[in-house]
């Protein structure tokens, strides 16, 4: 059984394929601005809100149920982008931010929080850092340890590899 930090590590090296197919047939020069990046995060946040806001929906009678299949889609999406950002716009290697995760931390749902990391445009060790570990307090929190986030981003990032082909 491989550990948390290999499934990291892996997930990482898969992102790097995924980019580089998604940048070859997209005819890109360079991977997207900082903004671009935040700007996803952004919008993949407020599709993870979207599905949870049976949680946090307190003027509907019935404001329904959390789908967590959909829910842990839109947290891998978030990943993606945010490990992309990691590989293509800093100066940190994977391995850095690996030997420091809290693979065990629960966090309580809060966007803010994840968002205050990117807040400045400028993004380094201790935000990354930061952010991962805000992701896998959600993930926790939500009942998905991170074999299952893996799980789920390896079969996005299939999809990701499949769109990319047929020039999605």
């Amino acid at each position: 059984m491989k550990t948390n930090a290999e499934l990291f590590m892996e997930m990482c090296t898969m992102q790097e394929q995924t980019d580089q197919l998604i940048f070859k047939k997209t005819r890109m020069l360079a991977a997207p601005s900082i903004e671009n990046y935040i700007l996803a995060v952004v919008d993949e946040i407020g599709e993870l809100n979207h599905e949870l806001k049976p949680r946090w929906c307190w003027w509907k009678a019935q404001p329904g149920e959390v789908d967590w299949d959909r829910t842990l889609a839109e947290l891998v999406d978030i990943w993606h982008f945010c490990i992309s950002l990691m590989i293509h716009r800093t100066n940190v290697d994977p391995k850095e931010i690996v030997e420091v995760l809290d693979f065990e931390r629960s966090a309580l749902y809060c966007p803010v929080e994840l968002l205050g990391n990117f807040a400045s445009g400028w993004v380094g060790k201790s935000n990354l850092l930061s952010s991962f570990n805000t992701l896998i307090g959600w993930g926790n929190s939500f009942g998905l340890d991170f074999p299952m986030i893996y799980e789920a981003y390896k079969t996005k990032n299939k999809e990701n590899n499949e769109r990319a082909e047929s020039d999605y």
